[in-house]
């Protein structure tokens, strides 16, 4: 994905090797309860319960988003890791990547008036 924006639409997710995700803009994607668990600019690590590695060749350049993680760590049997907390641990994001801003806050506040696509 080069050059999109995504807004309230599940977030942009990166499932592979040797992709490329430059110039993009993710955000209020988190939706639901446990909204600091997901991610807006998803370059998984793994995908759900396959261990098998992705994204080690993947790029991702240029990226303004809410949150940007590696997705969800599994264990060996398939389960859910958890902190202390009993928060879900997140991979860091994959591949290799250059200036991605993910402030852990709202992108919508750095923006214009972003509900009319002002930016």
């Amino acid at each position: 994905k080069a050059g999109g924006i995504n807004a309230e639409y599940g977030g942009l997710q990166v499932k592979g090797d040797y992709h490329t995700a430059s110039n993009n803009l993710v955000y209020d994607t988190q939706g639901g309860e446990n909204k600091n668990e997901k991610c807006s600019l998803c370059v998984w690590k793994t995908v759900r319960r396959n261990l098998g590695i992705i994204n080690e060749h993947s790029v991702v350049i240029n990226n303004l988003a809410d949150t940007a993680n590696g997705g969800v760590v599994y264990n060996e049997e398939g389960k859910v890791v958890k902190d202390a907390d009993g928060r879900r641990m997140l991979w860091p994001l994959q591949g290799r990547w250059w200036r991605i801003i993910s402030s852990g806050r709202s992108v919508t506040e750095l923006l214009m008036d972003p509900d009319n696509f002002d930016f």
